[in-house]
């Protein structure tokens, strides 16, 4: 008699687990998402069937069963004791979220700066053009300007320092063009030999 009762509670039993699903009286565990996981492969590693991806899904809060991230947390219920349904054991994964995490912040710092670079690139180029702009007009004053700014981005780029160095003169701030010369035959010697600093022509 004890059989026969022992028998119809295990029939009992896996009635009601095909009922309720494994959340049934079962203990809550996590699972967090690795590289290439689908929900689909973590119900099968999980419960050795695909049945409860959905299940997974919904006990975790998804509104999406196609969209899960690399260090995200699931959930997923198991019974009681039991050592059949658990989390597949593999290598360490806490950390790799955060390895990954570092590599896209790398990757989009590398884009920003490339950007960044085509950016002061064009500014420079804007800023130079409209100097040289100006100081063929004889705006000086709106050419020192300029050429002032396109400096700040490129401070050794020589034909920006030239001109900068011959519109002070043509400014007549003559101690300040005397400076600049100074500075730029110090770091560019040859050019002593060009005429507009030889005999200080701006023309």
């Amino acid at each position: 008699m004890s059989r026969f009762n022992t028998s119809i509670n295990l029939i009992t039993l896996v009635f009601l687990s095909t009922l309720w699903g494994p959340e049934a009286n079962a203990e809550k565990r996590r699972f967090i998402v690795r590289t290439k996981d689908t929900l689909s492969e973590i119900s099968t590693a999980i419960y050795g069937t695909k049945k409860y991806t959905e299940d997974i899904g919904r006990w975790s809060n998804l509104e999406n069963l196609d969209q899960i991230e690399v260090g995200q947390i699931l959930y997923y219920f198991v019974p009681p004791d039991s050592e059949k349904a658990s989390a597949p054991k593999s290598e360490p994964l806490k950390r790799q979220p955060k390895k990954i995490q570092i590599l896209k912040y790398q990757e989009v710092q590398k884009k920003f700066e490339k950007e960044f670079r085509k950016t002061e690139e064009f500014t420079f180029d804007r800023r130079f053009d409209r100097g040289r702009f100006n100081f063929e007009k004889k705006k000086y004053s709106d050419a020192l300007v300029e050429l002032e700014k396109a400096l700040t981005l490129k401070p050794k780029n020589i034909a920006t320092r030239i001109l900068w160095f011959r519109t002070l003169k043509k400014l007549g701030r003559n101690d300040e063009a005397d400076l600049a010369k100074t500075t730029i035959l110090k770091d560019n010697p040859k050019l002593g030999a060009l005429k507009i600093f030889a005999d200080d022509n701006t023309d």
